[in-house]
């Protein structure tokens, strides 16, 4: 399997070292039996990410694109906003068709800089077939964040035992009228189920889809409104017959 990996950066040169390092650690693991392409988008950092990732060793790869621009763009945090969110879809784009990588793979793997994941986790995901998938169209596992002293004081979140809770709820969505949503929600758990939309921090993204012209955005046409950039893309898979979009929800990388 041909598999490109992307990540978006801006500002990470304390985060930007382990997470190259984690890339590279399942790369070296797997490339005896898929091949791996890298694309990183940079831009307006002040720190030294653009340094770390041009004098990166990328032996590993087929290929990789280093794209770095100065647009003097707000930096945001995590927060639902209209402008956010078309800075992180542009941003997406940018990366995901660098050098026209997409083209010559079968899958896309989005992961975000300010995640951890143990040994072995993307070989977990990329093993679907023993979780009785067949070639899904995006699959994932969970990502979670700790809970602050007050957080769990005030009970502001579904918290379990160890203290943290999902991370990634706008993107992870049951159903076409669930817009933030939640995991091990029913009776029946099953850990690995089938969901309308996923990111989860590390993601897999089937690429015949974005061959064929799908891309992130930041409008939702069915709610008519703005929406997360991943939503939009997987609005996109559904109204395009992709619709196998799956969690492992067992399967746990963290936020930092």
């Amino acid at each position: 399997m041909d598999i490109l990996i992307y990540g978006i950066l801006r500002d990470n040169e304390k985060s930007i070292n382990k997470y190259l390092s984690q890339i590279s650690s399942f790369v070296s693991n797997l490339k005896d039996k898929h091949r791996f392409y890298i694309s990183l988008y940079e831009n307006d950092s002040k720190d030294s990410t653009y340094q770390i990732i041009k004098e990166y060793d990328y032996k590993d790869f087929v290929d990789y694109s280093i794209v770095s621009e100065k647009l003097d763009l707000p930096k945001y945090k995590s927060i639902v906003s209209e402008n956010r969110i078309k800075n992180l879809s542009a941003a997406r784009n940018k990366a995901l068709l660098a050098k026209n990588f997409y083209l010559n793979v079968d899958y896309i793997l989005a992961i975000d800089t300010d995640i951890e994941y143990s040994e072995g986790y993307v070989e977990s995901l990329i093993e679907w077939e023993k979780y009785g998938l067949k070639n899904p169209d995006m699959f994932s596992g969970v990502s979670l964040k700790e809970l602050t002293y007050i957080q769990r004081f005030l009970k502001q979140m579904d918290v379990d035992e160890s203290g943290y809770h999902l991370y990634d709820s706008w993107s992870t969505r049951r159903n076409s009228d669930e817009e933030f949503g939640h995991i091990k929600s029913n009776a029946n758990f099953v850990p690995v189920s089938k969901f309308y939309c996923t990111f989860n921090g590390v993601c897999f993204i089937k690429a015949k889809p974005i061959k064929e012209g799908l891309r992130y955005g930041f409008y939702n046409e069915r709610l008519k409104k703005f929406d997360l950039e991943h939503a939009v893309l997987a609005e996109q898979f559904h109204k395009n017959g992709y619709s196998e979009i799956y969690i492992h929800q067992n399967l746990y990388c963290y936020h930092t």
